[in-house]
């Protein structure tokens, strides 16, 4: 396998990154839509199941990460560097405001 799109997309899948690619974001996306046991407790999956048909891509990105980051800690999760890189790129571009509306 060569195509960098889709090794990113594999390589990124749990933690997202700055400058990730659509396939990269769709694959995120995905990944935390996948509902497991795991994630009973957590809160998110629902915003995201809310949101997945009529929101654009980034602002789905955006619904997790921003959970991710403001309780993540209160969960005792140690979050991956370019979680917090992708988080601060998706806020620079505008995605907090955007996913409210």
């Amino acid at each position: 396998m060569t195509d960098s799109d889709v090794l990113n997309a594999v390589r990124y899948h749990s933690t997202l990154r700055a400058g990730a690619s659509d396939l990269e974001a769709l694959v995120f996306v995905a990944d935390k839509l996948a509902y497991h046991l795991a994630t009973v407790v957590t809160g998110y999956p629902a915003a995201l199941w809310a949101a997945r048909r009529a929101a654009p891509l980034r602002a789905l990105c955006w619904i997790y990460v921003e959970w991710a980051v403001w309780e993540g800690s209160r969960l005792g999760w140690r979050l991956h560097p370019h979680l917090y890189a992708a988080h601060a790129e998706l806020a620079a571009q505008g995605w907090a405001t955007q996913a409210r509306s």
